[in-house]
Parts: structure tokens; sequence; C-alpha cells
């Protein structure tokens, strides 16, 4: 029994357990299944917006625009896919305080940095270490700066620290593109945080000792990295190597 079939076995109404097993059916191509998962969720969550686009995107339609709602502090809705009301909770109070919008973003982005290469990776090392847990416009600064192939020349080994910052920066500006895109009512925007984001969690894959570090983050890290994996199913036609995703997912201790 997987981590999954326990979770609805305790809790049959476990959005997140669900959600899972509705992304397991979509890999293995039996949309029936798929579909059928997607709309129970629905009976549970109906405004949640991952779950109406995966919907309506498995039948070849738009979500109907008196459905479509802006959640002004949810990852697209992705952090409501969550095992408890308290959890939710926190995850509201934390992205009032660390969210930057699409436009700071691109404030960060355009300034003239060089991007950090393999002259510059004890510069990249002495920043991240003093970077504040807390900085999230310097941990997104910071990140933004990396190279979208060869992050492994850069960093010799994954750090708490490293994963961590990567994490939170990737949530913050995959949440800014997917606010300003639902805001604007767009489907493309200048540049994609979403696309960039997740080629650099798929670059972390490729750090030595990245499995062993995993284990050692904190919670909050580790359910906002559950997010962002989940939330990766929706986007996987922009995302080159989505399966190497995988190796970030926590490991089934049964």
């Amino acid at each position: 029994m997987n981590d999954c079939d326990k979770a609805l076995e305790l809790d049959p109404a476990n959005v997140r357990a669900l959600y899972r097993k509705a992304c397991a059916y979509k890999i293995l191509s039996n949309d029936s299944l798929y579909r059928l998962t997607l709309k129970h969720l629905l009976k549970i969550q109906p405004n949640n917006q991952i779950i109406l686009s995966e919907y309506f995107s498995s039948q070849h339609q738009q979500i109907p625009r008196q459905m479509r709602r802006l959640r002004a502090n949810n990852l697209t809705d992705t952090t409501s896919i969550t095992p408890s009301t308290s959890v939710e909770i926190k995850n509201s109070q934390s992205s009032k305080e660390n969210n930057l919008s699409y436009e700071e973003l691109e404030q960060i982005r355009t300034k003239k940095f060089l991007p950090f290469s393999v002259d510059t990776r004890y510069q990249f090392s002495q920043q991240l270490t003093t970077l504040k847990s807390d900085d999230i416009k310097g941990a997104c600064s910071l990140i933004l700066r990396l190279p979208a192939k060869g992050l492994f020349k850069i960093v010799t080994n994954a750090s708490v620290k490293l994963i961590e910052t990567i994490v939170n920066a990737c949530r913050t500006m995959i949440y800014a593109e997917a606010r300003y895109k639902q805001t604007h009512d767009l489907s493309t925007s200048s540049f994609s945080y979403i696309t960039f984001s997740f080629n650099i969690l798929i670059e972390l894959t490729t750090i030595p000792r990245l499995d062993s570090t995993l284990l050692m983050i904190d919670q909050p890290c580790r359910e906002s990295l559950d997010d962002l994996l989940a939330y990766s199913s929706s986007v996987s036609t922009i995302i080159n190597d989505v399966s190497k995703l995988e190796r970030l997912r926590q490991p089934n201790n049964s």
C-alpha cells in the first residue's frame, strides 16, 4: 500500500492524496480514472483552479469564465491541496509576507548582474551562505543568476540552505507568474518564471548528495516542494525532462 492509499484509507476526502492519485493515473495514461478522480476532487473543492484546469483540459474544454477565481494567497490553488486547514492558514500567512509580484521579479531579472559561472562559484557560495532566510527578494535575485544548464559545475554538493533557497524562490516566482497571467487573462508572459523555476528544480537533481540532504530540509520547505511537484503535472507540456523531478519526491518509507 502506497502513501496515497494509506492517507485515503484514513480520510477518503484527503485532497492532497486524491490529487496525487489523479496525477498517477495521468502518468499511466488511464484517462477514465484520471477524469473520475478529478471529478471526485471537484465535489470536495469545486473552486480549486488547479483541479478545474486539469479536469476541463482533460475534456478539451476551457474553464467556464464564471468558475475562474484568483486566490491571492495560494499558488494558483496548489497550496490549498493540503492535508489540514492549519497548513492552509500557515501558507496563507507566509505568502502575504514573502510574495513578490511579476513586475518586481522583472525589475530583479533585468538588472545588469552577470550570471554565475564556474569562475564565480565561490562568489555564489558566499552569497548563499550570507543570505538571510526571510530575504525572498535576495533569494530570487540569487537563483535568477543561475544557469539553465550545468548547475553541478557551480555547486559541488547539495546543502540544506541551497535546497530551501531554490524551493522558496521557485515557489515565489511560479506563483507570481501564475497570478500575473490570471489577473491579466494571459496565456503567456514575456518571461516564463514557471519554465525557469522548473528547469532549476530539474538542475537541482544533478547535484551530488541530494538524496540525503532532502531528508534534512524543514517541513515548510518539504510541503512547498511537494506542492510544486504536484503543480508540475499541470504544466508538464512546457517543461523538459519533467520525469527527473521524481527524484525530489519524499522517499516512500513503507
